[in-house]
């Protein structure tokens, strides 16, 4: 089964293209739950219940990538199974992103 994982990244216009490239060659596309494109070209991708292993090909060539960026230039979560599990690269608040835990209580 595995450590499964949420995961999103954001990357500014500058980077959009060869990040649309990365994702393509990596074939992580199909794994995507949404593909975020904004109007001021801004890009981005989610995943949730993924195997996010940095030893992974696929996701080797991402965070290859956006770890070439300037810190500015893109935003990184990843919320793990365990309530700790909390990765943060770049600036992710520049774009939106952030972390949000919820408590369901069950009762009418």
């Amino acid at each position: 089964m595995g450590y499964r994982s949420e995961v999103a990244i954001m990357v500014d216009e500058k980077h959009a293209k060869d990040f649309r490239a990365v994702l393509v060659k990596s074939d992580m596309l199909e794994y995507a739950d949404a593909i975020h494109e904004e109007k001021n070209g801004v890009t981005g991708i989610s995943f949730t219940d993924i195997k996010w292993y940095s030893d992974y090909p696929q996701i080797a060539m991402i965070e290859t990538f956006i770890d070439a960026l300037d810190y500015d230039d893109f935003g990184f979560i990843r919320v793990g199974e365990d309530y700790e599990d909390v990765e943060v690269r770049g600036i992710p608040y520049h774009f939106g992103l952030e972390v949000h835990r919820d408590i369901y209580v069950p009762f009418d």
